[in-house]
């Protein structure tokens, strides 16, 4: 192999190593909350991503947990910040072919959640409560 061929090839190595390093995405880390009770028959589980902006929520099932997808979380907090810290009261918003869940959250040591689900059906609509402890 002629020396100018391989230093080409050395060179395209290089950059396509390099274009792949700077096109890679910083990781995030995630916060994962679970269910306090269990044998809890609501939600077992919330991962907070985006510095706490977006969160995946799990829900008991059988025989496994629902994937109830991935939100954006709103600030309550006067201040208008969007990103929750502790003892701010935040709402987020699932909505569902056959319902539709608002949930408010305050965080603290623990986070408590109070949750309405209206269906869309005739079903009347719901309230429960719940607790989840930082995993």
């Amino acid at each position: 192999m002629r020396p100018e061929f391989v230093r080409s090839i050395t060179q395209l190595a290089g950059f396509v190593f390099t274009l792949g390093l700077m096109s890679a995405a910083p990781t995030q880390s995630t916060e994962v909350w679970v269910a306090a009770d269990p044998n809890t028959r609501s939600i077992t589980r919330m991962e907070f991503s985006g510095n706490r902006s977006r969160v995946r929520i799990m829900a008991a099932c059988s025989p496994t947990d629902c994937d109830w997808g991935t939100v954006s979380v709103r600030n309550l907090d006067p201040k208008g910040v969007n990103s929750p810290g502790e003892g701010q009261p935040y709402e987020l918003v699932v909505d569902q072919s056959i319902a539709r869940r608002e949930i408010r959250l305050n965080v603290q040591q623990e986070m408590t959640y109070f949750m309405r689900t209206v269906y869309k059906d005739r079903r009347p609509s719901k309230e429960s409560q719940g607790t989840l402890r930082r995993q």
